[in-house]
């Protein structure tokens, strides 16, 4: 049976990765990311940067899985809140809907309705299994046992690895359907059942093959449709050949569908589960390792595994910018910024020291010490990718620099100008950067290695001024203050002499 088994889990796997390709590219749910820091997550941030430092102490581990535990409980309540009102609406029209669709030889429409209503009271993952479409030139046993033996032990299955009274509980029916049904009712009982997440699983068993499908929805904006066959009549000559009497093979080849069914089945339910909840445990990972080898499963669980930790670094990136989201109102009162221009209610993206970043302004970053707003690319640069990109710009007179400030202010009816030496000053840090510049990265990433322009003049009583203003050079000759965030130091320079001088322009907030 293991090389049956073997066949059974590549044949699931198959299913799984075409699966799997559309899920990936989907994000975590809006849902989850409309909704605002909650107190379990707050403090899940501020218990692991405790952690970092104390990582072998077993109550903070402790303490980080009951934490987990517990979002993943806020995480259902907001999504079964959100399915509660979609489920609302369709009760309402799926009178309309039903009669439409004559679903009376298919379905009942109570238990349609029943259906519903459970969903209401728990988020839940329906799966619904069609009796498989026989046809009369296959073997009696399949004939008269295999609707049953499917229907009995999938629902075991279920119970076993997906419990009612679990937090990720599985609804299975395999008796919903009164007969046998194929895409077009699959399709159109998806219209009944949109609001609640759903795999209708049903077959075609010819006297070679298993044409197995699978219709899902619910996947958090997706939807999968699937079908792939299985040769059961290759497989079962083999167990001939290799001295089973016939009975024997076909309970065999038997048993190898109703495994595929519980592996397609689980896989799907923990794929759900995982899309919306990314600290959920997929429930085949605790599969029992007799009946279900790991070497077999390990290409399942691997799917599973990737896109876990994909949910999780989307999920801990999502606390990170759900902690640095606030607004100003909500900024310490020492960071706070008199006469701000912006709405009380603005949201601030990002926080870096006493720099934020405003939501929608991602190329402005506001000092809240000193309540400027600077230009995070200095000028020569573009914004893309939440970052600058390419070299800042040098310039060889002051002319010219007032001219493109001119220019930009012209476009934007602003206010921008060359900062103070003063000002300037103020983003000179103390603390060297990762590229080895004075000046906070994050706020101003890709600084360049330029000395930076103030708009203040240095007066030398040993430079003639009087003699290069006869000689015309006034403006192009004048000594300027800048800032060289390499070391952090301020020197005067002749912007038509030093070629490597760039521009960081800032306005004042009031």
């Amino acid at each position: 049976m293991i090389g049956l088994f073997s066949m059974v889990v590549s044949f699931v796997s198959s299913f799984a990765e075409r699966a799997m390709t559309d899920i990936m590219q989907q994000a975590l749910p809006d849902v989850l990311k409309d909704a605002p820091l909650s107190d379990n997550e707050r403090e899940l941030s501020q218990l692991r940067s405790e952690m970092e430092s104390r990582q072998q102490d077993v109550e903070l581990k402790k303490r980080e899985l009951e934490l987990r535990a517990k979002i993943s409980a806020d995480n259902l309540r907001l999504m079964q809140q959100h399915h509660v009102e979609n489920i609302d609406l369709k009760l309402k029209e799926i009178q309309a809907n039903y009669d439409a669709q004559h679903w009376q030889g298919i379905l009942s429409r109570d238990e349609t309705i029943e259906v519903l209503k459970q969903g209401q009271q728990k988020n839940r993952f329906l799966i619904l299994l069609s009796p498989p479409d026989v046809s009369p030139s296959c073997p009696l046993t399949f004939q008269h046992d295999l609707g049953k033996t499917l229907r009995s032990k999938v629902k075991e299955f279920v119970e076993i690895y997906y419990p009612h009274n679990s937090d990720f509980p599985v609804q299975f029916f395999g008796k919903f359907f009164k007969s046998t049904i194929f895409d077009t009712e699959a399709a159109q009982l998806e219209s009944l059942l949109s609001p609640i997440p759903t795999a209708v699983i049903f077959s075609d068993l010819t006297n070679k093959e298993l044409l197995l499908h699978v219709h899902v929805w619910g996947m958090m904006g997706g939807k999968i449709s699937l079908s792939s066959s299985f040769e059961w009549k290759s497989e079962y000559k083999k167990l001939l050949a290799a001295g089973n009497d016939e009975e024997d093979a076909l309970d065999e080849i038997q048993d190898a569908i109703v495994q595929t069914h519980k592996l397609l089945g689980g896989f799907l339910t923990d794929l759900y589960f995982l899309q919306m909840n990314p600290f959920y445990e997929p429930q085949l990972f605790k599969m029992d390792k007799v009946v279900y080898p790991a070497e077999l499963t390990a290409q399942l669980l691997s799917q599973l595994q990737n896109l876990q930790q994909q949910r999780r670094v989307e999920y801990e990136q999502l606390l990170l910018n759900k902690g640095q989201q606030k607004t100003v109102s909500e900024l310490p009162k020492d960071k706070q910024i008199n006469n701000l221009v912006f709405s009380e209610h603005t949201v601030i993206k990002e926080q870096f020291e006493e720099f934020i970043i405003i939501e929608g302004e991602d190329a402005v970053a506001i000092d809240t010490i000193t309540g400027l707003i600077w230009m995070r690319l200095a000028l020569g640069q573009n914004w893309e990718n939440n970052t600058a990109v390419g070299f800042p710009e040098s310039y060889s007179d002051m002319e010219t620099v007032f001219l493109i400030i001119e220019e930009i202010n012209n476009l934007c009816n602003g206010d921008w100008r060359l900062p103070t030496i003063d000002e300037l000053k103020t983003l000179i840090d103390k603390n060297k950067n990762s590229e080895d510049y004075y000046i906070n990265a994050n706020a101003f990433p890709n600084h360049g290695y330029f000395t930076y322009l103030s708009s203040t003049e240095h007066h030398d009583d040993e430079i003639d001024y009087e003699a290069m203003a006869v000689m015309g050079l006034e403006l192009d000759m004048r000594a300027i203050l800048t800032v060289d965030f390499s070391d952090g130091s301020v020197a005067p320079i002749f912007p038509a002499i030093a070629m490597m001088s760039s521009v960081r322009l800032v306005r004042s907030i009031n």
